[in-house]
């Protein structure tokens, strides 16, 4: 792109539903803390988990490379083609 075309924000739709909530989705590597382990009734250890995850962002990958988006209106996986673009765009 050279300096002189200006980048356009473009607000899709999702084709099923109308919605304008759409999101990446995504599979990320989070590490949940544990502050120790239980031995519960039956003798199994069990984690006692802090509350707090970290999240490794370089893991960050779509979950369907062909359906990369999720719209937050009806909860489908979508594509590039189930996007409804605004005339003008």
């Amino acid at each position: 792109m050279s300096e002189e075309e200006e980048e356009m924000e473009i607000h899709p739709t999702c084709k099923h539903c109308g919605s304008g909530e759409i999101f990446g989705y995504d599979r990320i590597v989070g590490l949940p803390y544990i502050s120790c382990f239980l031995r519960n009734a039956a003798g199994v250890l069990e984690p006692e988990w802090e509350g707090s995850t970290e999240v490794l962002w370089d893991t960050q990958r779509p979950i369907d490379e062909s359906k990369p988006f999720i719209c937050g209106g009806c909860d489908m996986l979508l594509a590039v083609d189930d996007l409804i673009v605004p005339d003008g765009a």
